[in-house]
């Protein structure tokens, strides 16, 4: 598939002069819940799992932007620089349901579409020329306006390569257009900072620091001898990336590889050393892994779990079985073995499981056992179930506490594939 793939790619961009946009979704998770309800727009909200105060702010309204809220920030730290905010729960059926919409938008002017994450994609408009890429970036805002919502809004920067294109979207939020043409590269990566840059974060920019480098001119002149020398061939991505070239390609939806892994992960309400306490929450991260695996139509063969302590210290153990799985109950079981190797002299704060060494459950053979043909049929209708009604509707009774405690969105127990459908969920024009 990677030889296929990355044939493909190189007969695409050969000899091309490369024109890429970057389209990225203003506020996602905020301005989605405010053109779902009209109630809170032009007010300041916080997106986010829970509202206590161990939880973050997983996306900030523009108005909560301009009060000093950041993603990531705590919920008590939001409501210290404004009082007023509104905390509202993530819904990601919601989430995933618009950006559906927008990708099939994006599709109309280009099928060469890499979708970057939930709120972001790139688009090789190569067949155009730097103009008519404008006006089709003008014709995308005003469709997502048109045809999803008046509220949503995004940010597109233009440019001869995918890093040049990123940082250009960055540059003029909400709402912003920003085209960088090959002849203004140099002078547009002076007013860039070396952290903006996708690949530099705090480490690797400490670590130039050190080398004397602290602005991307500074990166662009220095030598690459020194970098490759002190980062390896990193270095020569860090010399190409301060002169604002970038060789990386667009890979199109339709030629993206299967995940590596799908996992889950939750900060429990408050610490607890209780085992049947911390089981009880593990069962239901299982579920939420076994559940997207089995809608992706994946199993996997390794299944690991990651423990953070109440002191941040954490533990982390992959343990690999003789047959691919998807089951909820036998994710949850090989991760009660791993649970049991562990020394229980700490307070649990955070749990975490994924599931690895995928394989598509369309490629193999259904069993041919009776007893596992019925749990097959049964995890089968389960799903259609809680896909309709809301997750855990139905669920093992043994487990029915901690649903009690933990009906919270970062569970998600309350989504509905296909809930955002509606009228009165969505003002769709």
């Amino acid at each position: 598939m990677k030889q296929k793939v990355s044939s493909i790619l190189s007969q695409r961009n050969k000899g091309e002069e490369r024109i890429i946009a970057h389209i990225d979704m203003n506020s996602y998770f905020a301005t989605v819940e405010q053109q779902a309800r009209p109630s809170l727009r032009g007010k300041p909200i916080g997106v986010s799992g829970k509202n206590d105060s161990r939880s973050i702010v997983a996306a900030a309204s523009i108005e909560a932007k301009k009060r000093g809220v950041k993603t990531a920030m705590s919920i008590p730290m939001a409501r210290r620089l404004c009082p007023e905010i509104i905390i509202v729960p993530g819904d990601p059926s919601k989430y995933e349901f618009v950006t559906k919409k927008f990708i099939k938008i994006f599709i109309n002017y280009t099928p060469e579409v890499e979708i970057f994450s939930v709120d972001e994609a790139f688009l090789d408009l190569s067949h155009l020329n730097y103009q008519e890429a404008g006006k089709v970036a003008q014709k995308i805002k005003q469709r997502i306006k048109q045809e999803i919502g008046e509220w949503i809004t995004c940010s597109v920067g233009i440019g001869p390569n995918k890093m040049v294109a990123k940082l250009a979207s960055d540059k003029q939020k909400p709402d912003g257009l920003i085209i960088v043409r090959p002849k203004e590269v140099k002078k547009f990566m002076k007013t860039i900072k070396l952290t903006d840059i996708c690949g530099i974060a705090s480490r690797i920019e400490r670590r130039l620091n050190m080398l004397g480098i602290k602005t991307t001119r500074e990166l662009a002149n220095f030598s690459e001898k020194i970098l490759i020398y002190e980062f390896g061939l990193y270095g020569h991505l860090l010399k190409m990336w301060g002169r604002g070239e970038d060789p990386s390609l667009i890979i199109p939806y339709y030629l993206e590889e299967k995940p590596r892994s799908i996992g889950h992960s939750y900060t429990l309400p408050k610490d607890t050393y209780d085992p049947r306490e911390i089981k009880r929450y593990l069962y239901l991260i299982s579920d939420k892994v076994g559940r997207r695996a089995r809608k992706q139509k994946f199993s996997g063969r390794v299944i690991s779990l990651y423990i953070r302590f109440y002191d941040f210290t954490g533990f982390y153990k992959p343990k690999t079985i003789q047959y691919p799985v998807s089951d909820s109950y036998e994710i949850y079981k090989i991760c009660c073995i791993i649970l049991n190797s562990i020394k229980k002299d700490k307070a649990v704060r955070m749990i975490g499981v994924s599931l690895s060494g995928l394989i598509k459950t369309e490629n193999t053979t259904r069993s041919l056992i009776p007893l596992r043909q019925k749990i097959e049929k049964s995890l089968s209708a389960c799903d259609k179930i809680n896909n309709r009604y809301g997750e855990m509707m139905i669920t093992r009774a043994e487990f029915l506490p901690a649903l009690a405690r933990g009906r919270d969105r970062n569970f998600g127990l309350k989504e509905r594939v296909g809930g955002f459908l509606n009228k009165e969920d969505l003002e769709i024009k």
